[in-house]
């Protein structure tokens, strides 16, 4: 399994500094052996995402293919959050060909700890697309927290990589729009605080997780608080506490995320 370089930063200069050292590709023509005449010719429908730190291919793409580099698009993420005078802290978890960026606003706290925020991504691997979505960081706990399905409207960007992409524009749109959606994630927590789980109902809210990982997330929630009712909230704090401090898999990462939203989203019905 491949594992990422976890970098925390504690400013936007630290961000843009760690970002000038992502790694960098660019396109190169790729050959293939003539099956019948045994020669070497140019594949003239395709290209090759090249790693230059990594000196290897990343991946195949056709000719419309546009690569996007990471240090760029840090850079552009970075020059507009300091336009909207954002201060922010967080994390970069780097694969080489993929980094997603979590950045949490230090001056915008919506209820219990928790700072709103974005999660940037980008991959040369065609592992994901260029994309900015919703973000929270829990400070009690130090959980980081995907919302780009409990804040849906206009706070998931997902672009391809193909023509231009301006990206301190699209920034720029994300932010106003999440800054609107402040107090619809409050009323997500409120709700949830208030909602009770009898334990027995905990692995059949979990069963879309993999047992080994099902598991895990159980023991821990009955170290922590034991095995009478919990919190809707309690549940979701331990299965993003899960997510950030034990996983490195960004495939397992986001599948826990995508749970813990679904419950942050859904009303307890005992």
């Amino acid at each position: 399994m491949e594992e990422p370089t976890k970098i925390k930063f504690n400013s936007l200069v630290e961000l843009q500094r760690f970002g000038m050292q992502l790694d960098p590709a660019v396109s190169t023509e790729m050959y293939y052996k003539d099956y019948l005449t045994k020669e070497i010719k140019e594949l003239d429908t395709h290209k090759g995402v090249y790693n230059i730190e990594q000196k290897r291919i990343a991946s195949v793409v056709s000719n419309d293919y546009t690569i996007i580099q990471h240090r760029p698009i840090v850079e552009s993420f970075t020059e507009t959050l300091k336009a909207f005078n954002i201060t922010a802290f967080g994390t970069i978890w780097n694969y080489g060909n993929r980094v997603y960026i979590d950045c949490a606003f230090g001056d915008r706290e919506v209820s219990d700890g928790v700072k709103i925020g974005v999660r940037l991504k980008n991959s040369y691997d065609k592992y994901t697309s260029f994309g900015l979505e919703a973000f929270g960081y829990r400070m009690a706990c130090e959980n980081g927290m995907f919302l780009g399905k409990v804040l849906k409207e206009e706070l998931t960007v997902n672009r391809m990589h193909v023509g231009e992409i301006d990206v301190s524009s699209t920034v720029a749109t994300f932010l106003k729009a999440l800054i609107e959606k402040e107090d619809k994630l409050k009323g997500y927590i409120l709700s949830a605080m208030k909602d009770t789980i009898e334990f027995s109902l905990v692995e059949q809210l979990l069963h879309e997780l993999p047992k080994k990982h099902r598991d895990s997330i159980i023991y821990n929630i009955i170290d922590a608080i034991g095995t009478g009712a919990v919190t809707r909230w309690q549940l979701y704090n331990t299965l993003t506490w899960y997510s950030t401090h034990i996983l490195t898999s960004d495939y397992t990462q986001i599948k826990v995320q995508d749970v813990a939203q679904k419950l942050l989203l859904t009303p307890i019905v005992n």
